[in-house]
């Protein structure tokens, strides 16, 4: 009986040795499923990696091409044929304010002709409607008749210079400050 309490010894060694190698399998066990989650996680890494650097390729060949087509711009000749643009732009409009000036000037000048004519027949009509009247009061009913007929001229002549000087006015408005 010397041997019961050896192997009862033995058997509380064993029965230790197996409640650690339980833990050890539980533990063996959650690492097999931490494994398991790792390897499916770096595998879904590694695909969206693949993604991304085939994304990234793309992206690297597309600039590449831009790189390309930037260099195939020659943009010293098309800076210089911008501002030859420019200075023709600018040349033009100087000619168009040139020929604006030159424009108001005749306009100007023309109005002044204008303005002298039409005194020159308001005078010549007022020396006439004076004239008239000196000779209607010295001949009568047929001088009244012909100084109405003339004042109906100078009415009609005034109905067509006043509209004139109304669409003439127009241009005078517009000509520049001296």
């Amino acid at each position: 009986m010397s041997n019961l309490p050896d192997i009862s010894n033995k058997l509380g060694d064993l029965e230790e040795e197996l409640s650690r190698l339980k833990s050890a399998a539980e533990q063996i066990g959650k690492a097999k499923d931490a494994a398991t989650k790792a390897i499916e996680f770096a595998e879904r890494m590694s695909s969206l990696l693949s993604e991304v650097v085939e994304g990234n390729n793309e992206l690297v060949k597309q600039g590449k091409q831009v790189f390309v087509e930037i260099q195939a711009v020659d943009f010293p000749k098309r800076l210089d044929k911008i501002d030859n643009s420019i200075t023709a732009i600018s040349v033009g409009t100087q000619n168009v304010l040139a020929a604006s000036q030159s424009i108001d000037a005749k306009i100007e000048k023309f109005s002044k002709l204008i303005d002298e004519k039409l005194d020159k027949v308001d005078k010549s009509i007022n020396a006439k409607i004076e004239d008239s009247s000196t000779l209607i009061l010295l001949e009568g009913n047929s001088r009244k008749k012909l100084l109405i007929a003339i004042i109906a001229i100078q009415i009609i002549i005034a109905s067509f210079a006043i509209p004139l000087l109304f669409k003439l006015s127009k241009y005078i408005k517009y000509l520049p400050n001296e």
